[in-house]
Order: C-alpha cells, then structure tokens, then sequence
C-alpha cells in the first residue's frame, strides 16, 4: 500500500479491516476462494486508471494513518487505557 499499489489482503488478517476500505484502498478477500481472487487480480491488471486511483488512496492512507510515531501513540494509550483500567 506504502508503494502506492492496491492491495487484496485476507479477510482473516487482523489488520485488514483497520487498513482495507473496500474498493477505495484495496480488496479484502477469502484466499480459500481461489477463482474469486484470481478475478480481483485481473480486474485489477485490465483496469490500470482505476487500480492506479486505488493505489494512491492505499498509499495515502498509509502515510496519514500507519507510521512508527501512530503505532508508538497506539501501543502509549493501550498501555495508559489498561494501566487506569487497573487502577
């Protein structure tokens, strides 16, 4: 996504659905289904105007949302959530 490529990611990875908007920044996809992935590839490939739109959208979401200094902010309020939880 950083490389302003769409990306098809698992519907089984964590991430996917903080990161994939759905046709916007790329495709989250059961890889178990084989010839639905294979049509999203060449969709993708048969459609460059689009696929380059949906590239840039992945790679600027990347570079506003997922940083060192985002993840840094994450793991600092996960840790003070739970540390006042406990409290």
């Amino acid at each position: 996504m950083s490389a302003g490529l769409p990306c098809i990611a698992s519907i089984y990875a964590r991430v996917c659905h903080d990161v994939i908007k759905e046709g916007i920044t790329g495709y989250a996809m059961d890889f178990s289904k084989e010839d639905d992935v294979a049509e999203k590839i060449n969709w993708i490939l048969g459609n460059p105007d689009k696929s380059k739109e949906i590239g840039q959208n992945a790679r600027n979401f990347i570079s506003k949302h997922v940083s060192l200094e985002k993840s840094a902010e994450g793991f600092v309020k996960a840790i003070t959530n739970s540390l006042n939880y406990h409290v």
